[in-house]
């Protein structure tokens, strides 16, 4: 199965979401997701938040999904946090990509876990602050 991915420089494949997988790589040439790449994407493995172009994005071969394992479609969400300053207090947007089965809820509580560990040092807002870690304003799906 071919599908598109973003690699990140950790060596991370970030798959992104694509309606339908293909046999071969008859891909439309600039394809890719716009409202993925119009915000940073976040590597759930290191924790990097990095700007992609569509001329980022690979198309990979990726093992078929199991049919007994549940669905293996992926999901976008765009995750948006303030800054931590108090008279700032910018709003600081990035995506995620997650498998199919998780919820808004469960994302929500995915990155609060994530941000407690230490996780996108990168994420600044437009004056260069750090998010407020304990607030997630908005988790929506995307793609």
């Amino acid at each position: 199965m071919i599908c598109p991915s973003l690699k990140c420089l950790c060596g991370q494949s970030i798959r992104l979401p694509y309606p339908s997988a293909r046999e071969t790589v008859s891909i439309p040439p600039g394809w890719a997701p716009k409202e993925v790449l119009a915000r940073e994407v976040a590597c759930l493995e290191c924790g990097r938040t990095l700007p992609y172009t569509v001329r980022d994005v690979r198309w990979d071969q990726v093992p078929q999904p199991d049919p007994n394992s549940g669905r293996a479609d992926i999901v976008c969400w765009g995750i948006e946090t303030g800054c931590e300053e108090e008279l700032c207090n910018l709003p600081i947007e990035f995506h995620i990509l997650t498998d199919a089965q998780k919820g808004p809820e469960e994302v929500r509580f995915l990155i609060l876990r994530l941000f407690e560990r230490g996780f996108f040092p990168g994420l600044i807002c437009g004056r260069g602050h750090r998010p407020v870690k304990n607030r997630i304003r908005t988790v929506r799906r995307v793609a």
